[in-house]
């Protein structure tokens, strides 16, 4: 399931409560660049949430995974 799509505005804040989830991208040929697994107790995509730019990555989850999202402005 895809949770961020490269290009995004970056919106809201996560957290990985179950599960896992996998930030990556494509290349021109179409290979995959894994940037980071992150497992349950981790979080994802605040470096672009702080600078105020767009997602750099996919992230997508593994597995079955409880997420807690919280949109900017409340974190």
């Amino acid at each position: 399931m895809l949770l961020i799509k490269e290009g995004q505005q970056a919106l809201c804040y996560f957290q990985l409560a179950a599960g896992e989830v996998k930030m990556n991208n494509f290349n021109v040929d179409g290979k995959e660049f894994i940037q980071g697994i992150f497992l349950s107790g981790q979080s994802f995509g605040e470096p672009p949430l702080f600078a105020y730019v767009k997602y750099p990555a996919n992230a997508e989850a593994l597995t079955d995974a409880e997420i807690l999202r919280l949109d900017k402005d409340t974190f």
